[in-house]
C-alpha cells in the first residue's frame, strides 16, 4: 500500500513539474516577442497554470530579462497524496530564450 501511494505521489510531483516547465516556456515565448509589453511573460505563464487546474498549487512566476535574454522561473507545490511531501519538496522549472530584436545585416 505504501509503495502504491509513493508511486502516485511521485506521479503528481512529475505532473506538476511538467506544468511548471510548460508555463515557463509559455512565459518566455510571450516575453521574448518583439516589442513585448512588460509583464507579458508573467501574464501568459499565470494563465497557462490557471488553465491546467489545481495540479500546481501556490505557484509564483518570476521573469528576469535584459536586452538580449529572458528567463522565466515557475515555482509551486504538487498535490499531496502523502501528507507533508509537497511542503518539503518544491516544484521548480526555468526556461530561457533570446529576445527578438532588429539587427543590422
Amino acid at each position: 500500500m505504501a509503495l502504491m501511494f509513493t508511486a502516485i505521489q511521485a506521479a503528481t510531483w512529475y505532473w506538476a513539474r511538467s506544468i511548471a516547465l510548460a508555463a515557463a516556456q509559455e512565459g518566455v515565448n510571450a516575453q521574448r516577442a518583439y516589442n513585448a509589453a512588460p509583464g507579458a511573460g508573467v501574464t501568459e505563464a499565470t494563465a497557462f497554470i490557471a488553465s491546467t487546474g489545481d495540479s500546481l498549487n501556490d505557484s509564483t512566476v518570476t521573469v528576469t530579462s535584459d536586452t538580449q535574454q529572458v528567463q522565466v522561473t515557475v515555482t509551486g507545490r504538487c498535490l499531496a497524496v502523502i501528507p507533508g511531501f509537497c511542503n518539503a519538496v518544491q516544484v521548480t522549472a526555468t526556461a530561457h530564450g533570446t529576445v527578438e530584436r532588429v539587427t543590422s545585416p
